[in-house]
């Protein structure tokens, strides 16, 4: 998905659930579904997270296009590649890293 259009997909739903804490992949599955019967469609899951990297990967791999899932608390360069990597579709950060707004349009994700 190209960064227009994640933040057109952001703005058009106005609504991001987040994910923050320890859950097994069958919690976080159900809570994802659940959000998607409710028509909630943005899921951000932060990396501090327990596996977060992995329940990325997983929710796109389940849920495709039919909803947009990023990474959050992101605060690195590294941190940025590798929920890239795991396929976010766009980054939350708390700060600013110079290093990050540089690898952002590299690896072609909205920033927020």
């Amino acid at each position: 998905m190209s960064i227009v259009r994640a933040a057109e997909w952001i703005k058009r739903e106005k609504f991001i659930a987040i994910i923050r804490g320890k859950y097994t992949q069958d919690e976080i599955n159900t809570i994802a579904e659940t959000l998607v019967n409710a028509s909630i469609v943005s899921l951000e899951i932060t990396l501090n997270t327990t596996a977060a990297l992995l329940l990325i990967e997983s929710l796109r791999k389940h849920f495709g296009d039919d909803m947009l899932i990023g990474a959050g608390t992101v605060r690195t360069a590294e941190q940025l590649q590798q929920a890239a990597d795991a396929g976010a579709q766009f980054i939350v950060s708390p700060n600013f890293d110079p290093s990050s707004a540089t690898l952002v349009g590299q690896v072609e994700r909205s920033l927020v």
